[in-house]
């Protein structure tokens, strides 16, 4: 089983908000609440043979979140020194990047992120549980 930890991470990577998951009662039983139960199901179910893999792509997100903050940082620091605009992309190409990786979590866990987040209302497969209909 995974760790509280890596847990805690992956409920934050995926904007399942960093707090412990809340719970209600269905026919008398504790289950997460609906938003989060598919998540906090599958995470806590998965195969020991998968554990690696959800560690593995766990500290690529963390990597990539890292990068978001150094690219920040730079970007504030050239535009202090310089006065001119500097290129916005590398935060973007690194969000996609960061995005890329979550639903590849996702897939692995089989849930989806919070489709209440922020991180996840922008971009591919951002709606999450809603249906186009073209008339």
């Amino acid at each position: 089983m995974l760790s509280e930890e890596n847990i805690a991470r992956a409920r934050a990577h995926l904007g399942y908000v960093g707090t412990s998951p809340q719970y209600g009662l269905a026919w008398g039983l504790p289950i997460a609440v609906p938003m989060a139960s598919q998540f906090e199901g599958a995470i806590r179910h998965i195969l020991a043979v998968h554990e690696n893999r959800v560690i593995e792509m766990l500290d690529v997100m963390d990597a990539i979140e890292c990068q978001m903050v150094k690219a920040t940082k730079l970007l504030i620091a050239q535009e202090a020194a310089s006065g001119a605009k500097p290129n916005l992309n590398v935060g973007d190409d690194l969000e996609h990047e960061y995005v890329r990786w979550a639903w590849r979590l996702c897939d692995l866990l089989n849930c989806v992120p919070n489709p209440y987040s922020e991180r996840f209302k922008a971009g591919r497969r951002s709606n999450v549980g809603n249906v186009r209909v073209i008339g």
